[in-house]
C-alpha cells in the first residue's frame, strides 16, 4: 500500500473529531475505521505491519491520513513521522489552552472517568500535584510541542488552524485545508455544522471562578 501521507496530529478538544469525521465524507480522502490509532507514539512497537492494517482499501485514494490528535504532544513521535515518510503533510487545530484544559475536563467529568476538581489540576491546593499538570496542562504549551515538528518538517508541509476559525467559518476552514491538500475543495455532504465530543460543561461557582482567575492572570 502507499504510505500515509496526512496526519491530523493535534490537538485534542480543538475539532480534531469534528475535522475526522468531515474528512471521512471527503471522496478523495482515506480515513480508518477507528481514529487515534496512536501509532507513532503508544503503539509504535507494533510495526509498520500493524500499522497499515488499518489502512487496508486506501490505494486509490490521494490522501490517505492518520487522524491521531496525541502526536502534538510527542516529540519522538515527530521523529518517527518523519522517517516513516519525511514528505508527509500534518495539520494542527489549536484552541486557546485555557478553554482546551476546561472543555477536556468537563467532557471526561460528564463520562465519569475523574473525580477530582478542577482546582487539583490548576494547583489552588498547598502543594499542586505534578501528575495532574503534566496530563492536564501541558497539552496546552503548544511551543513545546510544535517545536519538532518545526524541526522536523519544512514550512509548506504544516498546516495551523485556530479553532475560532473553525466555529466561526468551518467552510473556509474545510476549503484551506483541501487547496493545503490539493483535492477538491468539496463541502457539500460533509458534516460541517455538526458538533461531536461536546463538553456539556456545568457552570458551578468553583468552575465560573477558576475560568475568570486564569484569564485574569494570562
Amino acid at each position: 500500500m502507499s504510505k500515509v501521507n496526512f496526519f491530523v496530529a493535534g490537538s485534542s478538544k480543538s475539532g480534531t473529531t469534528w475535522l475526522y469525521k468531515c474528512l471521512q465524507a471527503h471522496p478523495n480522502v482515506f480515513v480508518p475505521e477507528k481514529d487515534a490509532l496512536h501509532f507513532f507514539n503508544l503503539n509504535y512497537h507494533k510495526g509498520t505491519n500493524w500499522y497499515h492494517q488499518w489502512f487496508r482499501g486506501s490505494e486509490e485514494f490521494p490522501i490517505i491520513c492518520d487522524p491521531t490528535p496525541s502526536y502534538i504532544r510527542d516529540a519522538a513521535a515527530a521523529q518517527r513521522i518523519h522517517d516513516y515518510n519525511p514528505d508527509a503533510k500534518l495539520v494542527f487545530l489549536l484552541r486557546n489552552p485555557y478553554d482546551r484544559l476546561f472543555s477536556h475536563y468537563w467532557h471526561q467529568k460528564r463520562k465519569a472517568r475523574i473525580h477530582f476538581e478542577i482546582k487539583d489540576i490548576l494547583g489552588y491546593n498547598e502543594v499542586g500535584n505534578y501528575d495532574l499538570f503534566e496530563i492536564w496542562v501541558r497539552p496546552s504549551l503548544y511551543y513545546e510541542q510544535l517545536k519538532h515538528y518545526v524541526e522536523h518538517f519544512d514550512q509548506e508541509q504544516l498546516v495551523f488552524f485556530k479553532f475560532e476559525h473553525l466555529q466561526n467559518n468551518p467552510e473556509d476552514l474545510l476549503k484551506q485545508l483541501f487547496e493545503f491538500l490539493n483535492i477538491k475543495p468539496k463541502i457539500d455532504g460533509l458534516p460541517v455544522t455538526q458538533k461531536f465530543n461536546t463538553a456539556q460543561k456545568r457552570q458551578t461557582r468553583i468552575s465560573r471562578l477558576d475560568k475568570i482567575s486564569m484569564r485574569a492572570t494570562s
